[in-house]
């Protein structure tokens, strides 16, 4: 299960249209159950999400909204060891062994039981509606077995993952097909972890309907120590003809094994201007988090611009 609480708020540039404020619960529960047949992995599961607002667009009064889902994740993999060995670099690699592992997942949404259109569009919590959706994916994956505390431990060292969305578009309240169904959201993403400190990650998404590039993004992160940690990256995102270009840092602390604090910064370099600031402060309570959270548009953390 996945709870948060969050206390949301979008002002809108020179004040082009009134601030829109709410308070949002959201609570995140999944069933699944693992079986399988011969080297077939076989993962049926069921999802329900509640999301409770303090206010909507049509109304000042709480408003509770279920969404309903379900899936089954079909999944299997193949291996070939290589007898390789070198410290070049210090990369310390022992043997190599290539994965691949091919997945179908099918997911299905009923829509909501409240419209996205009176929701204050936030983030992708308010923007849910009805899916019925085949995932087609491949990953690849290199591993070696390093020292670590003296014991041998197998390492990713390459995780490589191609994958497309087969969307039924659907009539929203019954199973009739509104258009024919289309492939979408081509993603590719590569992960490089070449020594235990040292992590990257980049990722691109491509729209199939006009052929371009729909978001990329690269990010590198770093712990120099196990209580800090430190990430550099930059996306790109293209939103209907306007593009985003961001620089982020993202920076965290572990104090002790009960508290974190944690800096981000975001930058548009579109305007060479601070676009985001994000300052919390983590509480760990044994079975779950406590995260506190002070948020800010632009450049000053004592007003939200």
């Amino acid at each position: 299960a996945l709870i948060k609480i969050e206390a949301l708020q979008k002002e809108y540039e020179n004040g082009s249209a009134p601030t829109e404020k709410t308070i949002r619960f959201d609570s995140f529960h999944k069933l699944s159950y693992v079986t399988g047949i011969g080297p077939i992995r076989i993962i049926p599961y069921a999802t329900i999400e509640e999301t409770v607002y303090s206010r909507t667009r049509l109304e000042d009064s709480m408003i509770s909204r279920f969404a309903i889902g379900g899936g089954l994740d079909l999944s299997t993999r193949f291996h070939r060891i290589y007898d390789y060995s070198t410290d070049f670099m210090g990369l310390d690699i022992n043997g190599l062994r290539h994965i691949i592992s091919p997945t179908i997942q099918y997911y299905h949404r009923h829509q909501p039981t409240v419209d996205k259109d009176i929701l204050y569009q936030m983030d992708t919590i308010d923007s849910l509606e009805k899916e019925n959706t085949i995932t087609f994916s491949l990953e690849n994956k290199i591993q070696t077995k390093r020292n670590i505390n003296t014991k041998p431990t197998t390492v990713d060292l390459v995780r490589f993952i191609s994958s497309v969305d087969y969307e039924f578009r659907m009539e929203k309240n019954n199973m009739d097909l509104e258009k024919q169904g289309r492939f979408d959201n081509l993603k590719f993403e590569l992960e490089l972890i070449p020594y235990e400190w040292l992590y990257l990650d980049s990722e691109v998404e491509f729209n199939t309907k006009n052929e371009s590039l729909k978001r990329g993004s690269i990010e590198a992160s770093i712990t120099p120590s196990p209580s800090f940690i430190a990430s550099v990256g930059y996306r790109y995102e293209k939103l209907d003809d306007d593009p985003r270009n961001q620089l982020t840092i993202d920076m965290s602390y572990i104090l002790n094994p009960k508290w974190k604090f944690g800096i981000y910064e975001r930058f548009d370099l579109q305007s060479s201007e601070i676009e985001e600031q994000q300052f919390s402060v983590t509480r760990d309570l044994h079975c779950w988090e406590m995260e506190f959270v002070y948020d800010v548009d632009g450049s000053n953390v004592f007003r939200d611009d």
